[in-house]
C-alpha cells in the first residue's frame, strides 16, 4: 500500500498510510548561457541538477528542452515556460526548486565548410547526370571558397538539382548538407563549357529553300553561350526549309528551320469529297500552305468557290461528310 504525500512547506512533509517512502527534493540551477554542437538541447546541458535519487536525475538530464539554433545563431529559453510545458506534463509529482537564469541563451556552436570542400563530388555528380559525349564538356565551380557554418560534428552531404542533362553555361546546383534534425541547402553556381560538333551553313540559304546535307557541315564550336537548340545530325535536315535566310558559316538551329509542308500556296490539288459510298475528286488551287492534318483555303478551278479542306498528303486534299458543296 503506497504512502499519500502532502506537502504542508518546504521541507516538512506529513506522510499517511501503512508504508512510508522517502521523498527527495529537484533542485535546477539554471544556467546564462550554454554552447551546444548537437541539433536537440537536453535539461542536462542548461542546468545543475540537484537530485539524490540517481534514476531520477538521469531522466532529468534526458529531457529535451529545445531544438538548438542553426550553427553560429543562438535561441532562448525561457525557463518558465519550460517549467509549465515540458517538466510538469511529465512529472507533475516532482516538486522543483528552481533557481539561476529565467532566461537562457543557447549558442550553437559552428565549423565553416566550403564548397571546393566537395569538389570532387560535385564532379561525380555532374559525370553521372550530363549526357554530353565525353571530352566535350568541361564543368568549373564558381565562387569555390563560398562557405557556410555547419554543426561541429558529423555530416551528410548529397548533390541535387541539375535541371538539364544537357546543361551549357551557368548552371546552378545545391549542396544538400543534414545533421540530426538540421537540413540546409547550399546553392553552388557552375559553368559547363560544351564544344561539339554542329550543323554550320556551307553556303548561302535563301529564305524558304529546302535544306539538304550539302547545304552545311559538321564543325566544332563552342556552344557554350549560345542561346538557341543547335542541330548536331544531318538527318535532323530531313524534309525542312529555311524560316530566312542564313549567311555561311552560321550555326543552324531549331529557330532557323520548319518543316517542308506537304502542299504550298499555289500548288495544283486534288478535292476529294465523299458522300456515303460516293466518292468525287475536282481540281483545285491550294490558297494556304499547310501540313499533314492542316485546314487550308483551297479554290476550286472549276467553280471558282473557296473551301476549306483539310491536307490528306501532297497533292490530295479532302472534305468532310457535310462540309461545304464544292
Amino acid at each position: 500500500m503506497h504512502a499519500i504525500v502532502k506537502i504542508v512547506q518546504k521541507g516538512m512533509l506529513i506522510l499517511t498510510g501503512a508504508a512510508l517512502f522517502s521523498a527527495h527534493a529537484v533542485t535546477l540551477v539554471f544556467k546564462d548561457t550554454v554552447l551546444t554542437s548537437d541539433t536537440i538541447v537536453f535539461l542536462g546541458d542548461i542546468a545543475r541538477i540537484d537530485c539524490k535519487d540517481n534514476e531520477l536525475k538521469e531522466k532529468l538530464e534526458n529531457v529535451i528542452a529545445a531544438n538548438s539554433a542553426p550553427a553560429g545563431y543562438s535561441r532562448f529559453l525561457n525557463v518558465s515556460d519550460f517549467l509549465l510545458y515540458r517538466l510538469k506534463p511529465q512529472f507533475g509529482d516532482i516538486q522543483f526548486d528552481i533557481s539561476g537564469s529565467q532566461r537562457v541563451i543557447i549558442k550553437t556552436d559552428f565549423v565553416e565548410k566550403k564548397i571546393i570542400d566537395y569538389q570532387t563530388m560535385i564532379q561525380d555528380y555532374f559525370s553521372k547526370e550530363v549526357k554530353w559525349p565525353h571530352g566535350c564538356w568541361e564543368m568549373v565551380l564558381k565562387e569555390p571558397q563560398r562557405s557556410w557554418k555547419c554543426l561541429p560534428s558529423s555530416i551528410t552531404v548529397h548533390v541535387e538539382g541539375l535541371q538539364s542533362s544537357y546543361p551549357r553555361g551557368n548552371v546552378q546546383i545545391r549542396l544538400v548538407a543534414e545533421q540530426g534534425l538540421h537540413k540546409i541547402n547550399i546553392p553552388v553556381m557552375c559553368n559547363v563549357k560544351v564544344v561539339m560538333p554542329v550543323l554550320v551553313a556551307s553556303r548561302l540559304i535563301i529564305r524558304g529553300e529546302q535544306i539538304t546535307a550539302k547545304d552545311c557541315e559538321l564543325k566544332p564550336m563552342n556552344i557554350t553561350g549560345f542561346g538557341p537548340q543547335p542541330l548536331f545530325e544531318m538527318d535532323s535536315l530531313v524534309g525542312v526549309r529555311a524560316v530566312r535566310s542564313i549567311n555561311p558559316g552560321t550555326i543552324i538551329h531549331t529557330r532557323l528551320i520548319q518543316a517542308m509542308p506537304e502542299v504550298e500556296k499555289g500548288d495544283l490539288v486534288e478535292i476529294l469529297v465523299c458522300k456515303g459510298r460516293v466518292k468525287v475528286a475536282v481540281q483545285g488551287i491550294a490558297r494556304e500552305a499547310g501540313k499533314t492534318g492542316e485546314r487550308i483555303w483551297v479554290e476550286n478551278t472549276s467553280s471558282r468557290k473557296l473551301v476549306q479542306a483539310v491536307i490528306k498528303d501532297k497533292g490530295t486534299v479532302t472534305i468532310a461528310h457535310g462540309g461545304s458543296s464544292i
